[in-house]
């Protein structure tokens, strides 16, 4: 496989798929948040919760907050963004537009970030993050001590890369993807997640958090991967038999399967998918009755979770 840092340092472009023989997903919100591909992570400040909004006009995502006065979080991260489904693997490059409409420099001594970063199945992180402190602006790689540089970029691009064992972090002002700093390390290999999110954090020595407007924007991603998994299915909440639409059928699963217990919640006659067969499901498919496949889903845990399930429902099975 060609070096991706290389060609990045070289081109001065994303890399294509054809260069690497790799696939790629492009995703400009242009249709929302896909339940499929986007989960919503948030920590609000209760005086200004967060607006979560895609698309923001024809495209992007944009994560934005009031000025607030919340001060039993002033000393607590207040942050919120979307993290994808999907995982992604093996050598890969990640791209996104952003542009900090708001990110003035603190009002305290804590840190107001906008942030790009890859998260391991270990919850190990990586971040690309453009931020504001109390006297200057900045650009730098996480977790990399003393690899911040100061920077006023407003818009652009953020990236990150891995090749090898080795993750790079970028930002393109326009004329280019330029070095921020490298981490060479076994803990971030394997299949990652990426996460664009924006947050306020407070400073060291009980510095607390700012607490600034927000408006934080990002488009175009773009990620180039030698592998890119979906997310769990999604599955319609009250469709006991799986058919794609709630209805009288879907009484009768419950009805058949009654008292089944899985592993893998979303089995036969699991209409409200919590893992097993009750009077719960009749509940749901009343609720949901009518809907069809398009309307509404939850997903599937991925299977990393499925021994916590399972011991739940050993659980459920001793009480029965």
């Amino acid at each position: 496989m060609k070096k991706l840092a290389s060609l990045f340092l070289l081109a001065a472009v994303l890399v294509t798929p054809n260069a690497v023989n790799a696939e790629v997903l492009a995703e400009d919100f242009s249709s929302g948040l896909s339940a499929e591909r986007w989960t919503v992570i948030q920590e609000p400040a209760s005086g200004a919760p967060w607006n979560i909004e895609a698309p923001y006009g024809a495209t992007g995502l944009r994560l934005s907050k009031q000025a607030d006065n919340d001060a039993s979080t002033d000393y607590s991260i207040v942050s919120a963004g979307i993290q994808s489904l999907f995982t992604f693997d093996g050598d890969f490059s990640a791209f996104v537009d952003f542009d900090l409409v708001t990110l003035p420099l603190s009002n305290r001594r804590g840190w107001s970030e906008a942030l790009f970063t890859i998260v391991t199945e270990d919850d190990n992180v990586f971040q690309c993050l453009r931020f504001s402190s109390f006297e200057r602006q900045y650009v730098e790689v996480w977790p990399i001590v003393g690899g911040a540089s100061a920077d006023a970029t407003m818009t652009g691009k953020l990236g990150i890369t891995r090749e090898g064992q080795t993750v790079s972090g970028w930002i393109d002002r326009g004329s280019g993807p330029i070095l921020v700093d490298s981490i060479s390390d076994t803990w971030l290999l394997g299949p990652v997640n990426i996460r664009l999110w924006a947050a306020q954090v407070p400073g060291g020595a009980g510095k607390p958090r700012p607490s600034t407007a927000l408006d934080v924007r990002f488009d175009n991603l773009s990620i180039t991967a030698e592998e890119i998994i979906p997310g769990p299915p999604t599955l319609l909440p009250g469709d006991a038999n799986r058919d794609g639409v709630v209805s009288a059928d879907d009484f009768v699963s419950v009805q058949f399967h009654f008292g089944n217990v899985y592993l893998q919640p979303g089995g036969p006659g699991d209409a409200n998918v919590d893992g097993m067969v009750s009077a719960d499901d009749y509940g749901s498919v009343q609720l949901h009755f009518s809907d069809t496949s398009g309307t509404g889903g939850v997903p599937v845990p991925e299977p990393a979770t499925l021994g916590l399930l399972a011991i739940g429902g050993l659980a459920l099975l001793r009480r029965k």
